[in-house]
């Protein structure tokens, strides 16, 4: 699996400053991520994380870094709960082609907190157009649980509910991958 960052916030509203660090350090960190066999995938955040964790909240603005970048241990990381709201996203991922190095999986219920997930399959996410895009786009390797639960009253993390939040995620995640006609591996 890849190393996954984002760009950071963007102090003082300065989203130039911040892409332009963004692909010069890419560079770098591909360069040495290639020295040990690594990859580094950037990961586009939601609006809803805008100013507080990233500077870009599409997946097209983070192509754009890939590219600029030009690496070949640079890439995306897809997280289906930050790019599911980004216009014509299967198109969009579809557009990554074999940059896609990373794969995060939750689901969308309108948060309470900045870290607030829903179990896959549960949620407002259509998982399976996704995982086809993700799929026709080359992809092969794994598919990440990604479940915060912070600061909510019912918490995905309570230590009762675990097991149970693991369970069903990957039973919502077998049921998208068959929406979308393809075999989970």
């Amino acid at each position: 699996m890849p190393f996954v960052c984002n760009t950071g916030p963007p102090l003082g509203g300065n989203i130039r400053e911040v892409v332009e660090a963004t692909v010069r350090e890419g560079r770098s960190l591909a360069e040495h991520a290639l020295e040990y066999g690594a990859s580094v995938a950037l990961e586009p955040l939601s609006p809803v994380l805008m100013n507080v964790e990233s500077a870009i909240w599409t997946l097209e603005q983070a192509m754009q870094i890939v590219v600029a970048v030009d690496h070949p241990s640079f890439g995306i990381c897809l997280d289906f709960w930050n790019i599911w709201q980004n216009p014509d996203v299967a198109d969009q991922i579809l557009a990554c082609g074999d940059r896609v190095l990373a794969v995060h999986v939750s689901d969308w219920r309108p948060p309470r907190s900045l870290e607030d997930r829903h179990v896959v399959g549960k949620g407002e996410i259509p998982l399976a157009d996704l995982i086809r895009a993700t799929q026709e786009s080359g992809y092969r390797d794994a598919y990440t649980l990604e479940i915060f639960s912070r600061d909510v009253p019912d918490s995905l993390w309570e230590p009762d509910r675990l097991a149970a939040v693991i369970t069903d995620s990957r039973n919502g995640l077998k049921r998208a991958f068959r929406q979308a006609g393809e075999p989970l591996q």
